[in-house]
């Protein structure tokens, strides 16, 4: 589903197993071209457990999402540049409430401006496999184990974007060592 919203505090925070938030700028380039075109698409093919968000002003937006994130953990400040996607399994206005509802939430941050350098159409490559992977409760599951062969078969298809370096926060696991082997 699809939503656009003023800021994180205006998204439901109930009925959604993940958040997607686009974390855009305001300069027209290939990259917001690929997502705003796509928003609506996403949003029905990700289905009814998760909520594709976007700002309707992309600089209070992303204020609002930098604040929330930021206002516990320091670790995220230099981590939240735009544009990005903001994954997550907690509604974001549960962020804002408290230290630990931040510290005990999954997140992923992909980073989306290496796709300068990237032929149009990688961003769109990059939402597909993003919907594929949310869809499979395996490639979720993935994520909180530490077998890094089921993590390679749920999110392998981050090496074809060899200078895409998400990060992972409250998986309970350092991710960083496997996305590093997946990469490399």
């Amino acid at each position: 589903m699809s939503m656009v919203a003023s800021d994180i505090g205006t998204i439901p925070a109930s009925g959604f197993n993940w958040y997607v938030l686009f974390l855009q700028d305001d300069y027209d380039d290939p990259i917001n071209y690929e997502l705003s075109s796509n928003f609506l698409v996403l949003g029905r093919e990700v289905g009814r457990d998760v909520l594709v968000v976007r700002g309707y002003d992309s600089n209070e937006f992303y204020t609002s999402t930098y604040e929330a994130i930021t206002l516990y953990d320091v670790e995220w400040q230099d981590k939240m540049a735009r544009p990005a996607l903001l994954i997550s399994d907690t509604a974001p206005r549960l962020l804002l409430q408290e230290r630990a509802k931040l510290h005990a939430a999954k997140l992923i941050l992909i980073p989306l401006a290496p796709f300068r350098t990237k032929p149009q159409g990688s961003v769109i490559d990059l939402l597909r496999r993003l919907v594929t992977a949310l869809k499979d409760e395996d490639a979720v599951n993935a994520l909180t184990a530490l077998e890094p062969n089921a993590f390679k078969r749920g999110w392998g298809w981050l090496s074809r974007y060899a200078e895409l370096k998400p990060n992972f926060m409250g998986f309970g696991v350092n991710l960083k060592p496997m996305i590093d082997d997946i990469l490399s």
